[in-house]
């Protein structure tokens, strides 16, 4: 093709047609740009498909951390409601008058238990965190999409502070040395992992006037409940964004 196209100018100046000349050369400019801007418009595709690629990758990988999240978020829900249901046990067994039947003391030392353990979510970050780290790079097309993702996990890092740091911190510190003291260490509670003749009877009279037991009980109730309310908050903007992604995967 090259050859063709220099045989033709070479034979338009041996001719002296230098008008048609100028012509061909005019035209000769033309396609060279055209085919400039071809190959311009075809790479942009081949980047744009790129891109578009990331995204959808992104948004599957975004997927996969979120209904990982839920997953640990229902068994968190679940963990805490049973705990309010053995807390609630624990003031039945608190409000009933005179001592309790051997196998009442048993199941009073059981339902403590749970509640020397506390539950903890940190949402999945893996993902989030290269998306940030690519954030020059690539970009969602669906741009409420990506702003749901930011306020996702944007309440999650503030629930972590505010909320989880502060409850394992007064849990470790104050419940769990108050439960172990006062409930798992009397000889009832090391019964049910095998040690005998090492601790004090279960005085539930004195339980029942220990004010700083008391007010841990009270406490923890109040903690478990409010955690769960945040867990359940955290719930529903994870569903919504998980309708958000398959819809936008969809697409």
């Amino acid at each position: 093709m090259i050859k063709f196209f220099r045989k033709i100018r070479q034979r338009l100046l041996t001719e002296n047609k230098f008008s048609k000349y100028l012509v061909y050369a005019i035209g000769e400019i033309i396609l060279v740009v055209i085919g400039i801007l071809i190959a311009l418009q075809i790479n942009n595709w081949n980047e744009t498909s790129k891109m578009k690629m990331k995204s959808i990758s992104y948004l599957k990988q975004f997927k996969g951390d979120i209904e990982s999240d839920t997953i640990r978020l229902s068994q968190n829900i679940d963990w805490n409601e049973k705990t309010l249901v053995h807390i609630d046990s624990i003031w039945k067994n608190l409000s009933k008058e005179g001592d309790l039947k051997n196998e009442d003391k048993t199941s009073f030392t059981t339902y403590h238990k749970r509640l020397i353990l506390e539950t903890y979510f940190v949402a999945e970050k893996s993902t989030y965190n290269l998306f940030l780290s690519s954030a020059n790079d690539i970009k969602l097309d669906n741009s409420e999409l990506q702003k749901e993702l930011y306020r996702y996990y944007s309440f999650e890092l503030v629930t972590e502070k505010n909320v989880e740091q502060s409850l394992q911190l007064y849990q470790h510190q104050h419940i769990t040395s108050s439960v172990l003291e006062n409930v798992l260490t009397t000889t009832e509670g090391l019964q049910e992992i095998n040690i005998t003749n090492a601790g004090l009877d279960l005085n539930i009279e004195a339980l029942r006037k220990n004010k700083e037991y008391l007010a841990n009980l009270r406490l923890k109730m109040r903690m478990t409940s409010g955690q769960n309310g945040h867990y359940k908050n955290k719930m529903k903007m994870a569903k919504k964004l998980l309708a958000s992604l398959a819809k936008e995967l969809n697409q």
